[in-house]
């Protein structure tokens, strides 16, 4: 084995000798071993002594091909995508089924993308599916900023997993949606898993365990088939082109989050940092009564002026809302409409309390009459304070 690792971890772990961020994870059945947490390396000497541990059965080793995980000194720029396949760690799912489910993935994307993708077997009961891009995107990508990397890496993974996610059955519940995500970490092949001592190695399409001797032949063979075009939906897709596109997207994106994350931080500050709990409840299932009084009075303000939602996604939500708990369309649309028009014109804030809506002192009694809705109300009360006493979010004021 020793033979065939040196060239198998330059090869397919350093590229283009970049550095790695690598993650020991300990085997929970031995005691006293050192667990090294995410550091980052660069060269097989580095990583030869957790290696040896590996193969001793004392734990696992990861490494992150996220481009937020390149090295702290090293180019930072998009190189390949990893798709991870798996199930919780209580599920009784046999791993041969998501296997076939990571194989009948890895076909597709040959088929849609004109690539060749590596399948790793994780040793327990998960697959990794790493597919290579091309060295145009490479150089795009190169240097850039992290956010902007992150952005690209995440869009480029979405837009070919959105195509595969219909063609290929059992899918569902099996592909992590987190294959974008900079925490997912992908296993060595040919160490051990932690737990079951087994060994991790790729796989070929078909199946069959590809041995060390041919490793560094099937990382070759997926680097000089890299993804350059994909069948995404009725059109034939660049991917160099489509990565421009990101790059030059992201500034308005950008600007859209930020954005967005301004308007949290304000909405945060007006509802003194509390969820409403109140509101929340009344959105999840519509009551049979009062509805018109609680959209103006409760729906309509937390929407606009504590979420701080459009006007026109304030409506769909309270039109769709009033019509599920039985209202007319026509009515509904009139109701919502006049609601959103009323609350941002007035800058009016909604009761976190259900109980404020029946205090004689409080505006919202005096134009609403909520009286009609004492039941209601209480019984909504009764159910945050239940809720509250089991340590989630309380009623508020």
């Amino acid at each position: 084995m020793a033979t065939f690792i040196d060239d198998i971890v330059n090869r397919y772990v350093f590229t283009n000798w970049t550095a790695r961020s690598i993650l020991f994870v300990e085997s929970p059945y031995l005691k006293g071993v050192e667990k090294t947490g995410q550091v980052f390396m660069s060269s097989i000497d580095e990583l030869m002594p957790l290696i040896e541990k590996s193969w001793r059965g004392y734990g696992s080793i990861r490494f992150s091909i996220h481009p937020r995980f390149q090295g702290i000194n090293s180019v930072w720029y998009l190189e390949r995508l990893m798709w991870d396949f798996d199930v919780g760690a209580e599920s009784q799912v046999n791993p041969r089924l998501i296997i076939n489910v990571a194989l009948t993935f890895a076909r597709h994307l040959s088929s849609l993308c004109d690539t060749k993708p590596l399948i790793v077997f994780s040793g327990m009961k998960g697959a990794h599916v790493v597919a290579f891009l091309s060295p145009e995107v490479g150089d795009l990508t190169q240097d850039k900023p992290q956010d902007v990397l992150e952005y690209v890496h995440s869009s480029l993974y979405n837009e070919i997993t959105s195509t595969l996610r219909k063609l290929v059955p059992g899918i569902n519940g099996v592909l992590e949606d987190s294959g974008a995500n900079y925490k997912v970490l992908t296993k060595l092949p040919y160490t051990r898993h932690e737990k079951s001592l087994s060994e991790t190695h790729f796989v070929s399409q078909d199946g069959f365990y590809i041995p060390p001797i041919d490793a560094v032949k099937v990382i070759n063979e997926a680097m000089e088939k890299p993804i350059t075009e994909c069948s995404l939906g009725n059109a034939t897709v660049n991917i160099t082109d489509l990565v421009k596109e990101y790059l030059e997207s992201y500034k308005y994106v950008k600007k859209e989050i930020e954005e967005k994350t301004a308007k949290a931080v304000e909405v945060a500050v007006r509802s003194g940092g509390r969820k409403n709990r109140f509101a929340e409840m009344l959105l999840e299932k519509p009551p049979n009564d009062c509805k018109k009084r609680l959209i103006i009075a409760v729906l309509a303000p937390y929407l606009v002026n504590e979420k701080g939602l459009g006007d026109d996604e304030a409506i769909n939500i309270l039109h769709k809302w009033c019509v599920e708990g039985g209202g007319k369309d026509r009515e509904c649309m009139a109701v919502a409409r006049n609601a959103v028009k009323q609350v941002r014109k007035k800058q009016l804030l909604p009761p976190h309390n259900p109980l404020n809506l029946l205090d004689k002192n409080k505006g919202w009694n005096k134009a609403f009459n909520f009286n009609e809705c004492a039941d209601l109300l209480k019984g909504i009360a009764m159910m945050l304070g239940r809720a509250q006493e089991k340590g989630t979010e309380g009623v508020g004021g």
